[in-house]
C-alpha cells in the first residue's frame, strides 16, 4: 500500500511539474492566463490518450481537472498542494476503493469497488471513475466553488 501511495505521489507531481509547473507558466509568460489554463488543461488530457478504455467523458473530466488544478495553482500560488490533490485523486480511486485508475487496474486495494455495467456513463465502468458523469458533476461544483473563492477574494483577476 505504501508502495502505490508513494508511487501515485511521484506520478501526479511529475504531472503537474511538468503540464502546469512548466507547460502553463511557459505558455502564460507569452499569453493570457485564460489561453495558458485551457493549452494546458487539454494537453492534460491528451497525455491519457493511450490508456485503455477511454471515451469522450473521459478526455473531458480529465480537461475539467486540469482547470481545475491550473487555477488552483493560480490562486494559492501553491503547486505542490495541486500536487498532493493529484497523487491522492489517483490513490484514493486505485488504493483504497479499488477502482480503475484511468483504465489501469491497481491489483491491491482496501476495497473492492465494483462498477454496475448498466451504469457505466455514470461510474465510468472499466475506464474507472474518471469515465463517469459522476467526475464530471464533481468536478463542475469544485470549479464553480473555485470560482466564486476566487471571485469573492479578488486574489486573481483573469484575462
Amino acid at each position: 500500500m505504501c508502495f502505490f501511495l508513494f508511487g501515485f505521489i511521484i506520478q501526479g507531481a511529475s504531472e503537474e511539474i511538468i503540464i502546469r509547473g512548466y507547460l502553463m507558466t511557459s505558455i502564460g509568460a507569452n499569453y493570457s492566463i485564460r489561453t495558458s489554463v485551457i493549452i494546458s488543461s487539454v494537453f492534460f488530457s491528451f497525455i491519457h490518450i493511450g490508456n485503455s478504455e477511454l471515451a469522450l467523458i473521459s478526455i473531458i473530466n480529465f480537461t475539467l481537472m486540469g482547470v481545475f488544478l491550473a487555477l488552483y495553482i493560480i490562486c494559492f500560488d501553491n503547486i505542490w498542494g495541486a500536487c498532493a490533490i493529484h497523487g491522492m485523486w489517483n490513490f484514493i480511486q486505485g488504493s483504497l476503493y479499488g477502482v480503475n485508475v484511468s483504465g489501469v487496474n491497481i491489483p491491491n486495494s482496501i476495497f473492492n469497488a465494483y462498477s454496475a455495467e448498466e451504469k457505466v456513463y455514470i461510474n465510468g465502468g472499466d475506464f474507472g471513475a474518471e469515465g463517469g458523469l459522476a467526475v464530471t458533476i464533481v468536478m463542475l461544483l469544485f470549479l464553480m466553488l473555485l470560482l466564486l473563492y476566487m471571485r469573492k477574494s479578488e486574489r486573481v483577476k483573469m484575462d
